[in-house]
């Protein structure tokens, strides 16, 4: 356990916000369980019959005499005979032990439904360590817990030595109760510690011991050594203790129920979810492992495990929704021989809500709590909490607490002393992340920001209250640990949720995910607070919609490797290669690629001699023109005939002829000595691969190929390979070299700089410019180049940035020309072929991080112009359309993603009417899940032969052939018929000044091929300077000038442009402050 900042004992709280007015001391529990998280914590399965057993054995410990007053009594147990009506009352002895771990023997049967068992044992002896207590105390807020290590080995020492012949291998878990008072709380309002020496309960697993005794450490020895005790949970005979103040002397009664449980907790491997960093409460009481809930009823009981912390140890598995709009049953999950009903809705597969019924009375028994006095076994009930018999005075309560009926009583809640309403619980909502949970696991601080837990309740007040410090009189007071009024149901008198009783992206608190993306996610309609609830839960409205079955979880996935689609033109499959195989799925109806096929959508293992597995991005074709698309792609480190190493190619068809499951296999292609460094590309004539030793291999189906070598040196790389025609090819190194390539012979090279990491794409910009190529560098340079691999005028264009994939091409701006789009940095740029940026971008996408992923351009939203999809590295999906607006119902959450570039998909059997297609996207991310989302719906259908013109680059290279080659002609539409409109001549930014590094862009518009020249004057009409700038017809043109030696103020650019039989100016105003 790591000791952290001092915990507080507020000793006078008034429980405001649901009425009750009881005035009485609380203890706060602000220090971690455990010392560490452990490598390997204890799992069980939902679906396991067998309950699971924790056999516990117990010892019980004193110190050495000591009259130290900074320690708790004199070191051995208090075995007095009072009478005291307290709870956990003396002696204590064995028997008070046993009482103790009976109650958690209760307390695990109850919450886990029968699933998961305690049987503990408590030692005869007492034993005696060998030091004073003040030895084994570790310093206050010191994360140094070597005295309790010591503690820990004395203990079992001791133990082993004075009564040998103990089955200890019989046990799985050891707990010391050691005698004095626990350093769990602060001791007065100052948090002046009067007994620092006090020994704090912490839980000690191996990986703890191995802290502290070093990494070979196999735990304390015992029975000759062949044995060895690797954890312990220490705890102290009582948490009570006397106060002074000046009204005198009193007993603060704590029990230790909540801390035994709460250990126990621990060595099964749950978290402690309140803020380890600060000790502030991380889920009020609302779960087990937090502050709050072990001091619960002061300490005699918390209440039960919280939805996720059930899920973490297997106890449940959550109903997972992902789509639809249903109503859905929720019982309370402490009631009677029913199961716990738990919901999980999906954000991604790492982000989601839980949400359960949590009731104080779920049976409507009244509250029944068991307790031992002095031999007697008590049984009371109470209705409704009562003036001393509510979480804050429990006077009602005396001796050891065994059993409570439902141990949820222990939730916020109780009676209005101004209207009488009882508070009895209602809806939970927590919001999960585990990808904060598993980077905070080793640390075990889930929950400690608070702006960003792992485990968060969603508080239906619409304050995020839990884990605040309000003043006595601020607003917040007394809602610190949670209220009643964090519960959903219908009537919750917060303000916030009057006549809003719904949980949704725009209500308060929202149900988007902690990236800010829109979840599409509602929860409507709770019911009133009963032990059988229920809860409308939408996913999906009218700008998007979850498609029905998604996610898919399909593995673990290479960063190179994207999602196609297959069918088109009315597409309704994807198909993805991961590391456990080759998926396809029937979108249309959620079913595999064919009728025989495995459920999980798999329809190729990998073959089992390929230790690498398969390479980049599969491509799709109808190789053999049957009507059924074939897919091609190549597995590395294959183990090949003759001891050699190298790539298998395999081929397959999207059928099943034998009904196996599997498609059938149509042919392989055996690679040696050689791994494939690129996707396959097809074309009509060949489907060829980039290789590790520089060569490219052309392949035809018959069986013939052709080798051509790229590279000189090692240091060389084949980076990219994309077609320029059927038989040509285009190929990009490592070394900034570009080539134009057919399977025999190169036919032109260029090196155009230093590096290159991604392949070139091509395309037909312009029935006047004609086909280009395109080729981006790592270090945001643009290049936009002829046949002959000379660069058009405007080029190289730099972004700034880091540009990472491919780019696209894409009439963004309708005017019959493609623009460049490329992701460069954290933005989207649009470039046209003058090299001028397009009106509204670039635009910023809201993450620090390179965009990885390559551009894909479809008119997702069906508003007639092309949408860009972009994926962040965090998984957050965005579509802009070419005002630079984000789309309605963007941004989207998926998983974190390293690459792996989406698809843009048609389908014609989702949407309700016949008549009609629906489009929407897929994304496949690193969690391992394939995401996808329905995005709008077109009546062009069915679709021509071609993708149609709102589908421009709606995959990875444009096509599921990998090509990077669009060559579709389009119908120029000039911005203007003016050879050179003033109304589209401007500067940007303007002003310009330091913020904007003193650059501008000086911006105009020419009909036709011109002479630009460009005379900057200042107010007096003197000249300032003269430039050249480009003037490419039918194109916004763009030049820069630079301000940097230029004084404030106005200046005024006369540009004046001369056609083959026309000309025309233009006069622009620019403000330069300095």
């Amino acid at each position: 356990m790591i000791l952290n900042k001092r915990t507080t004992l507020f000793l006078w709280f008034v429980a405001v916000t649901t009425g009750i007015c009881q005035i009485q001391p609380r203890a706060t529990f602000n220090h971690s369980i455990k010392l560490r998280s452990e490598d390997t914590p204890r799992r069980q399965t939902a679906t396991s019959v067998i309950p699971d057993t924790l056999r516990v054995l117990c010892a019980m410990v004193e110190f050495q005499p000591d009259d130290d007053s900074r320690t708790s009594g004199n070191g051995s147990f208090d075995r007095s005979d009072s009478v005291q009506k307290i709870i956990d009352p003396p002696p204590h002895n064995k028997a008070y032990f046993e009482q103790h771990v009976t109650f958690a023997r209760n307390y695990f049967r109850k919450v886990s439904d029968e699933k998961f068992t305690v049987i503990g044992d408590v030692l005869d002896s007492v034993y005696m360590l060998p030091n004073k207590m003040q030895y084994y105390s570790p310093p206050r807020n010191s994360t140094g817990n070597t005295a309790l290590g010591w503690l820990v080995h004395d203990t079992w020492r001791a133990v082993d030595s004075v009564t040998p012949g103990i089955p200890f291998s019989n046990y799985d878990a050891f707990i010391i109760f050691h005698a004095g008072v626990g350093r769990d709380v602060a001791s007065d309002i100052q948090e002046l510690d009067p007994t620092p020496f006090d020994i704090p309960s912490i839980y000690f697993g191996l990986a703890s011991l191995q802290s502290i005794f070093g990494a070979s450490y196999q735990g304390v020895p015992v029975a000759d050594s062949t044995m060895f005790i690797n954890n312990s949970m220490i705890l102290p005979e009582t948490e009570s203790r006397k106060y002074s103040s000046i009204a005198g002397t009193f007993l603060l009664q704590l029990g230790i129920n909540g801390l035994l449980v709460a250990s126990i907790g621990s060595h099964l491997g749950l978290l402690d979810l309140f803020d380890t960093k600060t000790g502030r409460t991380g889920i009020g009481r609302f779960g087990l492992m937090d502050g709050q809930s072990i001091f619960s009823w002061n300490g005699v009981f918390p209440p039960e495990p919280s939805a996720w912390e059930k899920q973490f140890l297997g106890w449940v598995e959550p109903i997972t929704i992902s789509s639809g709009d249903e109503i859905y049953p929720l019982p309370a999950v402490s009631k009677n021989n029913s199961s716990d009903t738990i919901y999980k809705v999906l954000i991604s597969a790492r982000e989601y809500f839980l949400i359960e019924n949590r009731n104080r009375d779920a049976n409507r028994d009244s509250a029944i709590i068991t307790t031992i006095f002095y031999g007697d076994t008590l049984r009371k009930a109470w209705r409704h909490d009562t003036s001393n018999f509510n979480a804050y005075d429990i006077d009602s309560i005396y001796g050891n607490v065994i059993d409570v009926d439902e141990f949820d009583w222990s939730l916020p809640g109780g009676v209005n002393s101004r209207t009488n309403e009882w508070f009895d619980g209602g809806t939970l909502v927590w919001h999960i992340d585990e990808d904060v949970i598993n980077a905070n696991l080793s640390t075990n601080s889930v929950n400690a920001d608070p702006d960003h837990r792992g485990v968060d309740l969603e508080e239906a007040d619409g304050s995020q209250d839990i884990g605040q410090s309000y003043e006595f009189l601020e607003p917040g007071s007394g809602s610190e640990d949670g209220t009643a009024l964090d519960f959903w149901y219908e009537g919750n008198s917060a303000p916030v949720r009057f006549k809003k009783n719904r949980f949704t992206p725009t209500t308060f608190p929202n149900s988007n995910s902690y990236s800010g993306a829109n979840s599409h996610i509602y929860l409507k309609d709770f019911s009133t607070r009963s032990p059988r609830m229920t809860v409308k839960i939408q996913i999906g409205d009218d700008d998007v919609k979850v498609t029905y079955g998604f996610p898919k979880y399909v593995g673990p996935i290479q960063a190179s490797s994207s999602i196609h689609i297959y069918g088109i033109p009315n597409s309704a499959g994807v198909v993805t290669s991961t590391e456990n195989g080759i998926f396809a799925w029937d979108i249309s109806k959620n079913a595999p690629a064919f009728p025989s096929g495995n459920t999980n959508g798999i329809i190729a293992n990998r073959t089992l001699q390929c230790s690498d597995g398969y390479f980049g991005t599969l491509a799709v074709k109808d190789f053999n023109n049957d009507g059924i698309p074939e897919l091609v792609q190549s597995e590395n480190g294959c183990h090949l005939p003759f001891n050699q190493i190298g790539s298998l190619v395999s081929f397959w068809s999207l059928k099943d002829t034998n009904t196996d499951g599997q498609a059938d296999k149509f042919k392989e292609l055996l690679l040696d000595y050689n791994s494939t460094v690129t996707s396959p590309v097809v074309t009509d004539s060949f489907f060829a691969f980039g290789l590790s030793d520089g060569l490219v291999s052309f392949n035809k189906l018959d069986g013939s190929h052709s080798e051509v070598s790229f590279t000189s040196t090692a240091s060389e790389r084949i980076v990219g390979l994309s077609a320029w025609e059927v038989d040509k090819f285009i190929v990009t190194l490592s070394n900034g070299t570009v080539y134009v390539t057919r399977p025999y012979w190169f036919l032109s090279e260029k090196k155009i700089s230093d590096s290159l990491s991604a392949p070139a794409i091509a395309g037909t910009i312009s029935s006047t410019i004609g086909k280009c190529i395109v080729v981006a560098t790592p270090d945001g340079d643009v290049y936009l180049l002829k046949n002959n691999l000379s660069p058009l005028s405007g080029f190289p264009f730099s972004t700034h940035s880091e540009i990472a994939n491919a780019p696209a091409l894409a009439d963004i701006d309708n005017d019959g020309q493609r623009d460049i789009v490329v992701f460069s940095g954290n933005k989207i740029w649009a470039i046209n072929a003058a090299g001028a940026v397009l009106d509204n971008f670039p635009i910023t996408i809201s993450t620090v991080n390179t965009i990885l992923t390559s551009p894909v351009i479809a008119d997702i939203d069906v508003s007639g112009t092309a949408d860009i999809v972009a994926v962040t590295q965090e998984g957050l999906v965005v579509a802009y359309d070419k005002t630079g607006k984000l789309l309605s119902g963007f941004p989207l959450q998926s998983g974190k993603n390293s690459g792996t570039t989406p698809v843009i998909f048609t389908n014609p059997g989702l949407h309700e009417y016949s008549c009609c297609l629906d489009i929407g996207l897929v994304v496949i991310s690193d969690d391992g899940y394939m995401y996808s989302w329905t995005t709008g719906y077109t009546s062009e259908y069915p679709l021509p032969t071609t993708i149609f013109a709102g589908f421009p680059w709606p995959q990875y290279m444009h096509d599921a052939q990998n090509t990077g080659l669009v060559e579709d002609p389009l119908t120029l539409t000039p911005r203007s018929n003016e050879f050179l409109p003033a109304a589209l001549a401007y500067n940007w930014p303007n002003p310009v000044g330091v913020n904007e590094g003193y650059k501008t862009h000086i911006r105009y518009f020419v009909r036709e091929n011109a002479a630009v020249e460009i005379k900057i004057l200042d107010l007096a009409g003197d000249l300032v300077a003269t430039m050249q700038g480009p003037g490419v017809g039918g194109l916004d043109n763009e030049i820069e000038w630079d301000v940097s030696s230029i004084e404030s103020g106005i200046y005024f650019a006369h540009i004046e442009a001369k056609g083959a039989t026309t000309g025309g100016t233009a006069i622009i105003k620019i403000a330069v402050v300095k």
